[in-house]
């Protein structure tokens, strides 16, 4: 694992056993469905606030990581604010009555 990788998954998830289940935080759910999605390298990645539960550092790391192994991937993001990290992006504001390409 390279030490990007190791800083971002970890080596183990924290754990907590309640008749032998293994109970992962928020953030450890995102950073699993993100391996996968390395692991799939889809055409298309559609993310529903796939980072909100990452610290704006993680989140630079996990979407330089992304771009860097997925770089035919087009990202279709779903978030409050716009993810750092990624590289170029081209934002659709969503609101009442709104959408408007920037």
């Amino acid at each position: 694992m390279t030490p990007v990788r190791s800083r971002l998954f970890g080596s183990s998830p924290s754990a907590s056993n309640r008749a032998g289940a293994v109970a992962l935080s928020v953030g450890e759910q995102q950073r699993l469905a993100l391996v996968r999605l390395i692991l799939a390298k889809p055409d298309w990645a559609f993310l529903d606030e796939a980072i909100s539960a990452l610290d704006l550092e993680t989140e630079k790391l996990v979407m330089s990581l992304l771009r860097a192994e997925l770089p035919d991937t087009t990202f279709v993001i779903v978030a409050h604010r716009e993810p750092q990290g990624l590289g170029c992006v081209r934002n659709v504001p969503l609101g009442v009555g709104l959408c408007s390409f920037l």
